[in-house]
């Protein structure tokens, strides 16, 4: 499984696992039918989130015009049809619009909070400090030079 399927799928256990505590508040508070619409922002929202490995594998790896757009078009794709899926039960009034609304906000804050610690672990990189502090150890070339004369040596290429 490559990475952006896996943030993916690590982000959707992570959904439904915080969602099923407020699914049973929900289900104690409103009923079968607010439990109901409140599963079924859930659903809109997890479809919506499950493309995020494929806009996160389109824009990654090798840039080009097509698959930048391709990863915006998803992007913009999966928030049509998040607009579109709750939109049309609501104003149908097929289903409760808050419970149905907030499962779908859960999602989305959830994904946020989730996807924001598995960047920091895909991406594996070091902190801005430490590229800092590397690159006041060379002179760019690769050259080491005690950290304080950086500006030095550059300014002696340039006389």
């Amino acid at each position: 499984m490559s990475q952006p399927i896996g943030m993916a799928v690590r982000g959707a256990a992570a959904v439904i696992a915080l969602s099923l505590p407020v699914a049973v508040a929900v289900a104690l508070y409103l009923g079968r039918d607010g439990l109901v619409s409140f599963g079924y922002g859930v659903f809109v929202g997890l479809v919506a989130f499950s493309s995020i490995g494929v806009t996160v594998s389109l824009v990654l790896g090798k840039t080009t015009q097509l698959r930048v757009l391709a990863g915006a078009g998803v992007y913009v794709g999966r928030v049509l049809f998040a607009a579109a899926a709750v939109l049309v039960p609501a104003f149908a009034g097929w289903l409760a619009v808050l419970p149905m609304v907030g499962g779908l906000v859960l999602v989305y804050v959830v994904e946020s909070v989730v996807l924001l610690f598995e960047a920091q672990r895909f991406m594996k990189r070091s902190a801005p400090w430490e590229w800092a502090r590397e690159r006041e150890a060379t002179d760019g070339r690769g050259v080491e030079v005690p950290v304080g004369e950086v500006g030095q040596v550059e300014q002696r290429r340039a006389s």
